[in-house]
Parts: C-alpha cells; structure tokens; sequence
C-alpha cells in the first residue's frame, strides 16, 4: 500500500471509487478493531467504522494535502470515537449499548468501584444537607421519590429537583476532575 498509496489517496480525491475500495479494504480492519477497543460493542464499533470512512470520502477533494494516510484515518477514527463518547453521556441507549458489552467485573472494577464511591462521597459533602440527605434516600437506600417526599413531607418535584442538582455537581465535578470516561464509569454505578 505505501508504493501506491500517494497515488491511490490522489485518485481517490478526484473521485475514483476503485482507490475508495483499495484503502478501504487496507485500513478497515485495524481501524474497526481501534475503535472497538474503545468502544466495546461490535456492531456500534462497524458503524462507527463505516462514519469514519464515509468522511473520509465526503472530504477526499482534501486527500492529496495527506502525507500518511493510516495516521489520518486513525485520527479521524479517535476523534470520531470521543465525540460519540461525549454524546453517550446524553444519549441513554448509546450508553447501554457501551455497557452491555463492557467485560464482566473482576477485581480491577471492584477498586474502581470503591474510588467511584470515594469521590461520590467526597462530592456529595460539598452539597447542601438536604440535598444530600435526598440523595442517599434515592439512590443509597433505593427509595422513590414519591417515599423520599412522603417520609421527609415535601413535594414529589422537590425531591426531583433535589436529585437533578445532585446528579449535575457529580456529573460536573466528575467531568471537570476525572474525565469523560470516568463519569461514563461513575454514572452506570449511579
């Protein structure tokens, strides 16, 4: 591929579907399988592949200015990869398509897990009492809102808005202190 592959990148950009196939069929595989170890899930991890790869011929008028071409698609691939990851924080089913096929827990997650609890602890402190205290009802002690706002004799919205508050300083605190990744991990023990 490297002989040709100047070649096959300024045949490309003019349009020439052949040299699409050939660099596709060349960088396909280890590009599939970057993203699936990221990713995890096989079948979002081929999808993502196939995005990568149609951007690349969206923009092949610009190919002929790329001077390594593996380099290119793996950093279209990284990029692509972490901008559906940002987005896996909002998107619900995305996020349990990640985790469905995440490895099963081992030791590694259970210290993980204690951390996670760590900071979760350490960020709840920074919040007023009762948000707290609504908190650990919720999601500690696994009460509804509706029993939460019952026993403490406040509105069913109040508790929400109590558990949105708390929710948005982890999410913050854990994107501005850890990283993306890490609120990914937090939030599934959330």
């Amino acid at each position: 591929m490297a002989a040709n592959g100047k070649s096959r990148r300024v045949l490309m950009a003019s349009g020439d579907n052949e040299a699409f196939d050939a660099i596709y069929r060349h960088y396909h595989s280890p590009i599939y399988h970057y993203i699936l170890n990221v990713i995890k899930s096989p079948q979002l991890s081929e999808d993502l592949t196939q995005e990568v790869f149609l951007k690349v011929w969206e923009g092949r008028d610009r190919l002929h200015e790329i001077r390594n071409m593996g380099a290119f698609l793996f950093t279209i691939a990284r990029n692509h990869t972490l901008n559906i990851l940002k987005s896996a924080t909002r998107s619900q089913a995305l996020l349990a398509e990640i985790v469905r096929h995440s490895p099963e827990p081992g030791i590694d997650d259970e210290i993980l897990n204690r951390d996670y609890e760590r900071f979760i602890q350490g960020v709840l402190l920074t919040l007023p009492p009762r948000t707290r205290e609504i908190y650990r009802r919720c999601k500690e002690q696994g009460r509804t809102y509706e029993e939460v706002a019952r026993e403490l004799g406040i509105s069913g919205n109040a508790v929400k808005r109590h558990m949105i508050n708390s929710i948005q300083a982890l999410r913050k605190a854990a994107t501005r202190d850890l990283g993306l990744l890490f609120f990914i991990g937090m939030y599934l023990t959330l």
